[in-house]
């Protein structure tokens, strides 16, 4: 198996900025991670699954659902905190493209749960990640040329990797795109291309193989 390691400045940047402000809370917590772990689907306790298995090829991923709990440890002045909800996985390319990854275990067309879920997570895992470098004493102007939203729509893709025997129903539609090098978007998530994201898609555990093996790190 063949481990990929993203060494480029911009992804190290991130895990600075997150060490930076994390390191006092969250004790032994290694802050890079990789697909296959941020793949795991541990709702079910009895029979932890892994929907990317990375015995090919794997690579660091930062698991920012892991994170998101140590949230109220950065305003201690607030009180009654809900949790966050993070993304499974963010990893950066060396062109400084940010790709947010969610991976769901579970049909994403007939599934409300899920759907509303992905959309929850974006709002709120690009609202942590900015919120994280405007408290590290970064320049955030410098890093985002001063709009952290036109930041997002041009250089954060969201990436949906569904299990592939589980949404058959959008597999060709997936495999025509990739064919091309373009990308699928499901039904219901065009209006955040642009809005939030500089791009939003799906892939299935088999197009991710190949999205890690042509991944500029």
């Amino acid at each position: 198996m063949t481990h990929k390691t993203i060494t480029n400045a911009h992804f190290v940047k991130l895990r600075d900025v997150i060490n930076s402000c994390l390191s006092s809370h969250t004790g032994s917590i290694n802050i890079i991670s990789n697909m296959k772990e941020a793949s795991l689907d541990d709702s079910d306790k009895s029979s932890l699954i892994y929907l990317y298995d990375g015995s090919i090829i794997d690579m660091d991923t930062i698991k920012l659902d892991e994170l998101t709990q140590y949230r109220q440890h950065l305003l201690p002045m607030k009180e009654n905190f809900n949790s966050l909800c993070g993304v499974d996985a963010i990893c950066i390319n060396n062109q400084n493209e940010w790709f947010f990854i969610e991976f769901k275990n579970c049909d994403i067309k007939n599934n409300s749960k899920a759907r509303k879920s992905i959309r929850k997570k974006m709002i709120e895992s690009i609202w942590y990640v900015f919120f994280l470098y405007s408290i590290s004493g970064e320049n955030t102007t410098s890093l985002f040329s001063g709009d952290i939203t036109k930041f997002a729509r041009e250089n954060i893709n969201y990436v949906i990797v569904g299990s592939q025997t589980k949404n058959t129903h959008y597999q060709l539609n997936i495999q025509a795109a990739e064919s091309v090098g373009k990308h699928y978007t499901p039904p219901g998530f065009e209006q955040f291309k642009g809005y939030y994201f500089k791009d939003v898609y799906m892939l299935t555990e088999i197009e991710l193989r190949d999205f890690i093996l042509h991944f500029k790190a």
